[in-house]
């Protein structure tokens, strides 16, 4: 690793700096299967939430 990208980063980012520039350093697969798995987790927390106020509007205006 070269020492000045190492202090670089732990001027601007500190200790989150450091882990984001290890994690980069990882195997392409292991980066893209994990960027993957967050986006995933993302968009399926998107839905539930769409799905939730679907559900809810649905059954606020059934009643009315």
């Amino acid at each position: 690793m070269d020492p000045e990208l190492n202090r670089i980063a732990q001027v601007s980012g500190g200790f989150l700096g450091v882990s984001y520039e290890r994690f980069l350093q990882m195997p392409v697969a292991v980066v893209l299967t994990v960027l993957w798995l967050g986006g995933m987790a993302l968009l399926g927390s998107c839905v539930l939430m769409l799905y939730t106020l679907v559900t809810l509007l649905g059954s606020v205006w059934a009643v009315a």
